[in-house]
């Protein structure tokens, strides 16, 4: 009869023994609760916001709030505690951390300001993102998602994600139908991010050239000529360049939604709420569900385009 050695069983189960006897408690060299400080302690579970200690002198049942917030957190991550004291210790230490956070940035310098001399420097778009950094960390804000499920909590992130999400399909099917009105050929163009102009600007029978306008904007903000170093005078003639070319963009825009609206034999007032956030949606909805001039489809102007003449 073939022998089975026994002693790979044995050692198995007293690893486990092993395991088992060390998981739920915590060895600290000393523990200060209120007053009282304890030596050599071995800190295990119990009820009621309490924990046994057992000490050098004896055993102690005490109360985890009269303990530190850094032995609190301890017994938490040691699972010591129930669930929903745990919870609450874990959120006291996330704000402990938030204040110590907010107090080093408080004492910490504010970045450059938007100057000619800073212009001179960096780009104006850099300077824009370190106000906007100092800020949202002056007033506690993180652009972290582990930061907003902290502080929302995950079912409302994800309630907002998809909100965002579907508002955003929505508006690009409104953006479809738009066009489709206008010139009677929608293009899926719309769904792709900043090619869309392209269908939207014909959508509104305006020159494809017109982009050429904000995109230079866009880029004035990010690529600051080197002659700025060179010569000061320039920074003035460049922030003035940037904030002419904003204030047409603005104009152009106005325009747009102007002529947007008249090519699907809306009237111009429609154009107000285009301009704004969330109002928007009204006026897409509307121009979405109108009957375009197909027949009149391109360039507006009479002497290209014969039929407007007559």
């Amino acid at each position: 009869m073939r022998r089975v050695r026994l002693w790979p069983v044995f050692l198995l189960l007293a690893q486990a023994l092993v395991s088992f006897s060390a998981k739920g408690e915590l060895r600290l060299s000393t523990l200060t609760a209120g007053t009282n400080t304890y030596s050599n302690t071995v800190i295990t579970s119990s009820s009621n916001g309490r924990v046994l200690v057992d000490h050098e002198r004896g055993m102690a049942a005490i109360r985890v709030a009269d303990l530190n917030l850094e032995t609190q957190h301890q017994l938490a991550t040691a699972g010591l505690v129930q669930p929903e004291l745990s919870k609450q210790i874990e959120k006291e230490v996330a704000k402990r951390a938030t204040a110590k956070k907010r107090a080093a940035r408080s004492s910490s310098a504010a970045p450059a300001g938007l100057t000619i001399g800073n212009a001179e420097k960096t780009s104006i778009a850099k300077l824009l993102a370190q106000q906007v950094k100092y800020q949202a960390e002056q007033n506690g804000i993180e652009f972290s998602l582990e930061w907003l499920q902290n502080r929302f909590g995950g079912m409302t992130i994800g309630l907002a994600a998809a909100a965002l999400l579907m508002a955003g399909i929505f508006r690009r099917i409104l953006f479809f139908r738009v066009c489709k009105n206008a010139t009677s050929d929608g293009s899926f163009l719309v769904f792709i991010p900043v090619v869309r102009w392209l269908d939207l600007t014909s959508a509104a029978r305006m020159s494809k050239q017109w982009l050429g306008l904000p995109a230079f904007a866009i880029l004035a903000l990010f690529l600051p000529p080197p002659v700025l170093q060179q010569y000061p005078w320039v920074a003035k003639v460049y922030l003035g360049f940037i904030a002419v070319l904003w204030l047409v963009t603005i104009v152009l825009y106005l325009v747009w939604c102007v002529r947007l609206c008249q090519s699907v034999n809306r009237s111009a007032g429609w154009a107000f709420l285009l301009f704004f956030p969330l109002l928007d949606y009204v006026a897409l909805v509307v121009l979405a569900f109108s009957e375009g001039q197909p027949a009149v489809s391109g360039d507006l102007d009479p002497l290209r385009n014969p039929v407007l003449a007559t």
